[in-house]
């Protein structure tokens, strides 16, 4: 209601630092969840289910584009089919590997923290997921491959990979050989986007399986980070 008689920069500076003190404020009262702490059970639910809805309307857009495409070609084949892959390997990893719809219990400040990386890890996965699934049926509509779209699909798979590590991450690993892969798979998260861009191949094909390969790497350090945690 404030921005209202504003105009211009002004209501978009406003607006910036209500969403600014609306994503930092939960961290100032993260040390005192412990004291009435939620349902442990209730957010992972209802996280998950919105995952399983996201990930779904992506491949209903992809086969959307390939249904009003100019023409079903090979490349608009093997984007669907690439982000297909994508799509399993990122329900892999977040029920399976980074186990993100298990019970979350707060017991103290560190889970309280932990409580919120946890649930802002989902916006970088949300985002990621999305990024890829334009990504993809951009690519199943042309038969080369733009810079836009490669870009996109480059920021896309790195949010997807950083949500992915973040929700890995457990409030006991502290130390130890767990905690220390689970940074290296958001060095991954990072790095990785970065190279298939700078490799700039021109073929979706191409784009697509630097994608599943550097998705597939990571999946393969967070199962291997969840076998050093568990022993």
């Amino acid at each position: 209601m404030t921005s209202l008689p504003l105009d211009g920069g002004l209501r978009w500076s406003l607006w910036a630092a209500a969403l600014l003190l609306d994503m930092v404020s939960p961290w100032w009262v993260a040390r005192h969840t412990h004291q009435v702490p939620p349902h442990p059970e209730h957010l992972p639910e209802r996280f998950g289910l919105f995952t399983i809805i996201l990930r779904g309307e992506a491949m209903a857009a992809v086969v959307h584009a390939l249904d009003h495409g100019p023409a079903l070609t090979s490349e608009a084949l093997v984007a669907a089919l690439g982000g297909a892959a994508l799509a399993f390997m990122t329900w892999i990893g977040y029920f399976d590997l980074a186990r993100a719809s298990g019970e979350r219990h707060v017991a103290d400040a560190r889970g309280g923290r932990s409580l919120r990386l946890w649930a802002y890890a989902h916006l970088a996965l949300y985002l990621g997921i999305a990024g890829l699934a334009a990504g993809t049926v951009h690519l199943a509509g042309q038969g080369t491959l733009q810079a836009a779209s490669r870009e996109l699909l480059a920021i896309g798979l790195g949010l997807l990979m950083l949500g992915l590590s973040l929700l890995g991450l457990r409030a006991s690993d502290v130390e130890g050989v767990a905690r220390r892969l689970r940074r290296l798979a958001v060095g991954l998260a990072l790095a990785l986007p970065l190279l298939a861009l700078s490799a700039q191949p021109s073929q979706p094909g191409v784009v697509l399986g630097v994608a599943t390969v550097a998705l597939g790497i990571q999946l393969a350090v967070l199962r291997i980070a969840g076998r050093a945690a568990r022993s």
